[in-house]
């Protein structure tokens, strides 16, 4: 009976998902002959536009570059291996950005920010309550081509795990590449209207977990991590459908913190923007792996829930 009523569950989130894209192909055919968006989302927009200049932006995570378009999610999840159901809450908030080498080839910045993963789960071992706050940095050298602008991002956090009472130190540090054109890592793949297709980020780098208890215990990781997002629906200003894929394979170096081997993690997603704007909409996630919002926890769900980025 539960497996019936898991099934049902996610019958219903495929129709609600094919609902929504069928009705964006509808909006699509609107566009063509009503240019203007309504005057309350150009206010949303407007609003939005003017955070995003002042440098506050909400994500679901600042684990890449700032281009990256990964919305905050409030989510209803299905746990369907263990035949389980609740809430989950996986946001960033990043305050201000601080230029730290202006008029120079080097673009260089830092800014505050803060995470907070959580989940409704009733079971001790899939159950996460994770508070992170620090500084995160991106720096690009402004090269002629895509080979010669590499680009640095790291971070430096303190991390509670109010589950496991556990509290961290965290840093990072990731190279990747900048490009402009068809093709090059960040660069904008459009249709012959200008419209954006598709785009992806690699990053390489490296991780290390430190616990701030008596014992010191530490996990030191090698991370590769990729990046793509896929608009199949869009025109000069709109994007309405948005597809992701996030994966991240992590090589243990040293772990007697977590305990883990070799970790992979795998996030696929589809989000439907009413207003074309990715700022507030409607998504569908599905998650396979160890997740590194949860201090690496295997899990494997299906959430539905509401999407927000500015």
């Amino acid at each position: 009976m539960k497996n019936l009523n898991n099934m049902k569950k996610l019958s219903m989130t495929i129709v609600i998902i094919l609902l929504c894209t069928f009705t964006v192909f509808a909006q699509e055919e609107v566009d063509k002959t009503k240019p203007d968006p309504p005057t309350f989302v150009l206010k949303i927009n407007k609003i939005t536009k003017w955070l995003e200049n002042e440098g506050f932006q909400i994500r679901r995570s600042f684990d890449g570059t700032k281009s990256e378009t990964k919305p905050a999610a409030i989510a209803w999840n299905s746990d369907y291996e263990n035949e389980k159901f609740y809430t989950v809450i996986d946001a960033g908030i990043k305050l201000i950005d601080f230029e730290l080498l202006p008029n120079s080839k080097i673009i260089w910045i830092a800014y505050p920010k803060t995470e907070w993963h959580r989940n409704t789960i009733d079971d001790v071992t899939k159950t996460k309550n994770n508070l992170s706050g620090g500084l995160g940095t991106e720096l690009l050298y402004n090269g002629g081509h895509w080979y010669s602008r590499p680009v640095i991002t790291g971070s430096f956090d303190y991390k509670k795990d109010f589950v496991k009472n556990l509290k961290t130190i965290q840093y990072n540090i990731f190279a990747s590449l900048q490009g402009y054109n068809v093709g090059e890592p960040g660069g904008q793949v459009k249709t012959g209207d200008d419209e954006l297709i598709f785009r992806y980020y690699p990053y390489t780098g490296f991780e290390q977990y430190r616990s701030l208890g008596e014992s010191g215990q530490k996990a030191s990781i090698w991370a590769n991590r990729l990046y793509i997002e896929f608009f199949p629906i869009s025109n000069k200003a709109y994007q309405y459908v948005q597809l992701t894929v996030d994966y991240t394979y992590r090589k243990v170096f040293s772990d007697n913190l977590y305990n883990n081997g070799n970790m992979k993690w795998l996030m696929l997603g589809l989000n439907f923007f009413p207003s074309g704007k990715t700022n507030l909409g409607l998504g569908l996630d599905y998650s396979q792996g160890e997740d590194p919002t949860s201090n690496f926890v295997k899990t494997k769900l299906l959430a539905l829930g509401i999407k927000l980025k500015i």
